[in-house]
C-alpha cells in the first residue's frame, strides 16, 4: 500500500462522513456520538480556520481516504495563538499499517509552518492505541479528566496530551 497525504478538500466530504461514521459507531474510539451527514462534513471544510490544517492519507492505488488528521486553533483566544488541538482518525482496516505515522509526519511540519509551537490532543483514556500512537509521535500526557464525557450513560475519563513543536 502506497499512502499519499494530502489536503482535505471538499469533494472529500463523503468519504470522510463515511469513515467517521464507522468510528463513531463504535461508541469506543472517540467521543463524538452523533452521526455525520455529507453536509455536515462539507459545512466543517469549507469553514475551517485559515490557519487550520486538515490532512487526508490516500492509498495511491485505490484513492481511498483511509485516515484523516486536523489541527485547529485553540479557542482560547489570542494568549492560545501558538497553540493547536490535534484529531486523529484512521479507518479501521488501515490501522496499524502507518496512516497514523503518515499523517502526523505531514502534520507536524506543516503545523509548524502555520506557527503553531504547540499541540494538544485530547483522548479517551479508554483507548489505548489512540494513547500509545500520541506517546509515539512525542506526546505527553499532562492530565486526566474523569467522568469528562458520557457515552451511552457511561462516564470516560478522557487524557491531555501535549506535544512542543521545536
Amino acid at each position: 500500500m502506497t499512502i499519499v497525504i494530502r489536503p482535505v478538500v471538499e469533494t472529500d466530504a463523503a468519504a470522510i462522513a463515511n469513515l467517521l461514521n464507522a468510528i463513531i459507531e463504535t461508541r469506543r474510539l472517540t467521543v463524538m456520538v452523533e452521526p455525520l451527514s455529507e453536509d455536515d462534513e462539507r459545512s466543517f471544510i469549507r469553514n475551517i480556520p485559515s490557519r487550520a490544517l486538515f490532512l487526508a492519507a490516500v492509498d495511491l492505488a485505490g484513492g481511498e481516504i483511509l485516515g484523516v488528521q486536523d489541527v485547529l486553533p485553540h479557542a482560547g483566544g489570542p494568549a492560545f495563538a501558538h497553540v493547536g488541538e490535534i484529531s486523529t482518525f484512521v479507518a479501521a482496516a488501515a490501522r496499524g499499517r502507518g496512516v497514523g505515522r503518515s499523517l502526523a509526519t505531514s502534520m507536524l511540519a506543516a503545523a509548524r509552518t502555520r506557527g503553531f509551537a504547540k499541540l494538544m490532543a485530547t483522548v479517551r483514556a479508554d483507548n489505548p492505541a489512540a494513547l500509545a500512537f500520541y506517546a509515539s509521535q512525542g506526546f505527553r500526557t499532562v492530565g486526566v479528566a474523569e467522568r469528562h464525557a458520557v457515552i451511552n450513560g457511561q462516564a470516560v475519563d478522557e487524557v491531555f496530551l501535549e506535544r512542543h513543536l521545536a
